[in-house]
C-alpha cells in the first residue's frame, strides 16, 4: 500500500496527526475536511465516535474510515457510504482482537488484574504464553487457569513460551458484585490495535543509560543467556508500546522480566563467565524488600489498602517508615478525620497529576496531610525498581531518601 496523503489515528478522544506527502498548509486544509466529514458522520451515526479507530485519505478525494466494531444499532461490513462534505467515503470494520469465546472468558477473570495485562501484551506482540497453576490453590483456580487458557486463545503455548505467568489468587472480587467497574473488552481491543501501529516505531535495541545499567543486573543476577535476554526485550517493546511510548523504560524491562519463564533463569551461554558470583565469590549479605517489610523499615500498603493502590497502579507499593510515621500521625490525630485510605490515595493521585519527573523511574510530588504536625504540605518521592523476583514495585520515601 503506498503512503496516505494523510492519516488520523483517534486514540481515547486525542487526535493525532501524520503524513509526509503535504505541505503544512495543504494538510492543514485537509485535516479539517476530514473533521467536518467526521461530524457529518457523527451526525447520521451518533455511534460512530467511539468505534472509529483511524481515517486515511490515500488520494486527494478519497476517505478511508476503519472502525473496531460496528456503531451502535447499525451493521455494516465494508461499505461504500458515497459522497459526505466532497470524499467518496469508505467504511472498513477492522477485526477484533478477541473472539466472543475470549472475550467472556477475558471478563470473567474477576480481580486478576495481573493477568488481563499479560494477557494484553502477548495480544500486542504475538507473544506464546504459558500459563502456571497456583502453587496456592484457592477455591476457583482450576477455573481461572481454563479462563486464562482460553483468553490467552491461540498464543498458549506449553513449551518453549515467550511468557510464563502464574495463575494466582484474585486481589478482589468486587467486579463480580459491580459490573461496571469490570473492563470495556471494546476499549482493551482499541488499546491493543493502537500499540500494534504504534510497535515498529518503538526502539529495537535498549538506549537508555538506565536501561541499560538494569538489563546488565538483570543479566547477571538471573543468568539469562544472550537469546533470551533478546526475547525479554521484544515482550519490553510490546509493554512500550501499550503505555504509548516508543522509548523501552526501566519499568517496562522488569515488567517484561517478570513474565520471563522461569526455567530461563541460569540457562548461561557457553562460555560465559558465572557474572558476579564467579568473579567475587557469594554475597555475604542480602538484604530483601520482603525483608524490610519484616523488620518494618518498609510498610507494605499493597497488604494494608489493596483496593486503593491497584486504583492507581498495578505494581506492589511500600512507604518507609519515615512516611508511615507521617500517615500514621494524621490517622492518630483527634481533631481531624483522616483514614489511611484517604492519606495514600492523596498521595498516589498527586502523584499522577501533579509531580516533578526526576528520572523516567523517580517522580516527586507534594500533598496537603493536615493533622501529622505543624506542617500542612509534605513532600514525597515515589521510586519505581525491581523488587526481590525482579518485578516491578513502587516505594515512597521522603524527598532526603534513598
Amino acid at each position: 500500500m503506498s503512503e496516505p496523503l494523510l492519516e488520523c489515528r483517534i486514540d481515547r478522544n486525542q487526535w493525532i496527526w501524520s503524513g509526509k506527502l503535504l505541505g503544512k498548509k495543504a494538510a492543514d486544509r485537509l485535516a479539517g475536511r476530514m473533521f467536518e466529514t467526521w461530524q457529518r458522520l457523527n451526525a447520521m451515526w451518533p455511534g460512530m465516535p467511539q468505534n472509529v479507530e483511524r481515517m486515511i485519505v490515500m488520494e486527494e478525494e478519497k476517505l478511508r474510515i476503519v472502525l473496531t466494531k460496528p456503531p451502535r444499532r447499525f451493521s455494516w461490513g465494508d461499505d461504500q457510504i458515497g459522497i459526505v462534505n466532497g470524499f467518496d467515503v469508505t467504511v472498513v470494520t477492522e477485526d477484533g482482537i478477541f473472539t466472543p469465546q475470549q472475550r467472556a472468558a477475558y471478563l470473567r477473570l474477576y480481580g486478576q488484574w495481573h493477568l488481563r495485562r499479560a494477557i494484553d501484551v502477548a495480544h500486542t506482540g504475538g507473544h506464546s504464553m504459558a500459563l502456571i497453576p497456583s502453587h496456592e490453590p484457592y477455591e476457583a483456580s482450576d477455573e481461572d487457569l481454563e479462563l486464562a487458557k482460553q483468553a490467552v486463545g491461540s498464543l498458549f503455548a506449553a513449551k518453549d513460551p515467550d511468557m510464563a505467568l502464574e495463575v494466582c489468587p484474585p486481589s478482589g472480587e468486587y467486579e463480580e458484585q459491580f459490573p461496571s467497574r469490570r473492563p470495556d473488552p471494546g476499549l482493551i481491543e482499541r488499546d491493543i490495535l493502537a500499540a500494534r501501529a504504534l510497535l515498529p516505531s518503538v526502539e529495537k535495541v535498549l538506549s537508555g543509560k538506565e536501561s541499560l545499567r538494569l538489563m546488565e543486573r538483570i543479566e547477571v543476577r538471573l543468568a539469562f543467556s544472550t537469546h533470551h535476554a533478546a526475547r525479554i526485550i521484544e515482550v519490553a517493546r510490546s509493554i512500550a508500546a501499550l503505555d504509548r511510548e516508543t522509548i523501552i523504560s526501566p519499568a517496562h524491562l522488569a515488567e517484561a522480566v517478570q513474565y520471563a519463564p522461569p526455567e530461563w533463569r541460569g540457562r548461561k551461554n557457553p562460555g560465559d563467565d558465572d557474572g558476579f558470583d564467579g568473579f567475587w565469590g557469594k554475597p555475604v549479605s542480602v538484604y530483601t524488600r520482603a525483608q524490610a517489610i519484616a523488620d518494618g523499615t518498609l510498610v507494605d500498603l499493597s497488604a494494608i489498602v489493596p483496593d486503593v493502590c491497584l486504583q492507581h497502579y498495578k505494581y506492589p507499593i511500600a512507604c518507609t517508615a519515615a512516611v508511615w510515621a507521617i500517615i500514621d500521625a494524621a490517622v492518630r490525630s483527634k481533631h481531624h478525620m483522616n483514614s489511611v485510605a484517604g492519606i495514600v490515595h492523596d498521595i498516589l493521585w498527586m502523584s499522577r497529576v501533579y509531580r516533578r519527573q526526576l528520572s523516567p523511574d523517580t517522580v516527586i510530588t507534594r500533598v496537603a496531610i493536615t493533622g501529622a504536625g505543624r506542617k500542612k504540605v509534605y513532600g514525597f518521592k515515589l521510586v519505581a525498581g525491581p523488587g526481590d523476583d525482579a518485578g516491578p514495585v513502587i516505594t515512597i520515601m521522603l524527598p532526603g531518601e534513598d
